[in-house]
């Protein structure tokens, strides 16, 4: 992508998810629990705040990938140049660039852990398999101790399904192909868990967002000042109380997708148009 057709505000609010997303894990990793500290100082509460994000963080690259993927996709299927072959060669060889070398990594640090991190029922050659063709939290579980590759598993499937929704939803295609497409997400929806599907709407929020931005129409409202803080105050607000609400996440698995996801999912999908148009930035920034 050039440097002139890049989305600077959007790039800034991906960067910052990746960021929130390693610092959680890595925190996770190498500190106690919040709950296992004892009269824990403000600066204390203040850093296990800031990296126990990593889950909202999620969530919105999930909008982020709807907005960017997704609308173009929604833009390519509605004037009818839309090219399956050459959608998900892009799509996988960028999601396979990362999950080989984590899969591979995965079963050499595990090893150097000496078998005791993981069950052996999480890396069998069957499990290696299921999560190269991210089946991981759908029909295998994810390989070894690397809990985080659930995300990816979802972000493929967004890839796949979204595209073919979206094309249904449109008329495009012949009889049989929206025949075709419509027993692949009959098949899809009662053989997949509902937190991976529950995470495909946020994906569908963004991809819309995306395509309702994108009418000459809607722009001139889309830049005012007042719809610029309004989205700035929702992004915020729906950030905060997604953390309120998710309090309790020690007792859900990693990898679900919630109600209150879902909500802070469309909340941030509908903020992305303004994001987007905002002015550009400085140099610095």
């Amino acid at each position: 992508m050039s440097r002139r057709s890049r989305l600077d505000h959007l790039d800034m609010l991906r960067g910052l998810a990746a960021v929130l997303v390693l610092a959680g894990h890595l925190r996770h990793f190498m500190f106690d629990e919040f709950a296992a500290l004892a009269g824990p100082s403000l600066l204390t509460k203040l850093f296990y705040l800031v990296t126990s994000l990593q889950h909202q963080a999620v969530i919105i690259f999930f909008a982020l990938s709807g907005f960017l993927v997704g609308g173009k996709a929604f833009d390519d299927l509605a004037k009818g140049s839309f090219s399956w072959q050459r959608y998900m060669l892009r799509r996988i060889t960028r999601l396979w660039i990362v999950m080989i070398p984590a899969l591979v990594l995965t079963l050499v640090f595990d090893a150097f852990a000496g078998g005791h991190a993981v069950a052996e029922a999480q890396t069998g050659a069957g499990v290696f398999l299921g999560n190269l063709l991210f089946l991981q939290n759908i029909f295998v579980p994810v390989l070894g101790s690397n809990a985080p590759l659930w995300s990816l598993a979802n972000e493929f499937w967004y890839y796949v399904l979204g595209p073919v929704l979206i094309a249904l939803a449109i008329g495009r295609g012949s009889m049989m192909k929206r025949g075709i497409a419509l027993a692949t997400l009959l098949i899809v929806g009662s053989t997949f868990p509902g937190s991976v599907l529950a995470g495909g709407v946020i994906w569908l929020s963004g991809a819309f967002a995306a395509w309702a931005s994108r009418i000459r129409k809607e722009e001139a409202w889309l830049r005012a000042p007042l719809v610029r803080l309004t989205a700035l105050v929702a992004l915020c607000s729906a950030l905060g109380g997604s953390k309120f609400l998710f309090l309790d996440a020690a007792a859900t698995p990693l990898g679900t997708v919630t109600d209150s996801d879902v909500v802070l999912g469309a909340i941030v999908a509908l903020t992305l148009p303004v994001l987007a148009l905002l002015p550009p930035p400085t140099v610095a920034y």
